[in-house]
């Protein structure tokens, strides 16, 4: 995986799984994907897609949920998993 070699990707694109379109107040800042006013509507699935140097694809599937005063994600690529609950 490239991203823990340190290598720059040539492009990251952040979306939602089903293709639909991003929330309100969630959009791509960069490669970071920004929740401003995190609501219920802004849960779900969403999945980064990394296009590296060499032309290789990876992509990491993250699902965030929604609880009152913050945002919970959970990362799963490749059998690890990273739990982040703050913004």
């Amino acid at each position: 995986m490239y991203l823990s070699q340190g290598v720059k990707p040539e492009s990251v694109v952040w979306g939602r799984t089903d293709g639909s379109s991003l929330p309100s107040n969630v959009y791509q800042e960069g490669s970071d994907l920004v929740f401003r006013n995190p609501s219920p509507e802004q849960g779900g699935n969403y999945i980064c897609t990394i296009t590296n140097p060499d032309g290789s694809v990876e992509r990491i599937n993250v699902y965030v949920d929604y609880r009152p005063g913050k945002l919970i994600f959970l990362l799963k690529n490749k059998m690890n998993f990273f739990l982040n609950d703050h913004f």
